[in-house]
């Protein structure tokens, strides 16, 4: 009996490290998931923004984050002029978190 729990709790603290480094989140899937998210809450808006890049960070614990570069406005914003920038967190799951 004691031996089918500390089986248990070995299965259970490898599942959850595997959840937290989630091997599955690449940069590029985190970058893509943070953006569409960002485009979905513009939906509906005449003066929206739109993300002009992105830059996936470091590995957190069961995240990674992701840093949008954005635009606003109806007009085009001068080059010179820096993006307004914005750092979320995407899960593993795809849940994104400011």
């Amino acid at each position: 009996m004691a031996q089918a729990g500390t089986s248990a709790l070995i299965l259970t603290v490898c599942v959850a490290a595997a959840l937290a480094w989630s091997p599955w989140l690449s940069e590029e899937r985190a970058a893509r998931w943070a953006a569409a998210h960002f485009h979905s809450g513009q939906k509906g808006r005449t003066d929206a923004c739109g993300v002009v890049g992105t830059q996936a960070g470091e590995r957190r614990f069961f995240a990674r984050k992701v840093t949008l570069f954005y635009r606003c406005g109806l007009l085009p914003s001068p080059p010179q002029d820096p993006p307004q920038k914005s750092a979320v967190y995407v899960t593993g799951f795809g849940a994104i978190f400011r």
